[in-house]
């Protein structure tokens, strides 16, 4: 429970972002962002972690957890680049 609680803000961040990239009607990055960086990065560091170290249970679990932290990166930045926002209204009427 202190490793969750320890990464709260960082899973607050993480929700933030993917809610607005969503609103902005970038479905596909917003997929990308959140199932694809889970299975390439927690998943799978999981599962290495798991079969070829012999670091406790405790510390794998709070490895996994800090692979969030770039998923937030990622997320971050693409809002910082902008391209995530679409008009949906034209502009010529």
């Amino acid at each position: 429970m202190l490793v969750t609680a320890l990464f709260m803000p960082v899973d607050a961040t993480l929700n933030g972002s993917y809610f607005m990239v969503r609103s902005g009607g970038r479905t596909l990055i917003t997929m990308f962002t959140d199932c694809g960086l889970l299975w390439l990065v927690q998943c799978l560091g999981a599962y290495l972690l798991s079969r070829y170290t012999d670091i406790g249970i405790i510390a794998l679990f709070t490895l996994v957890e800090a692979g969030m932290l770039v998923k937030v990166a990622v997320s971050l930045w693409i809002i910082a680049k902008g391209s995530w926002a679409r008009s949906i209204v034209a502009e010529n009427a």
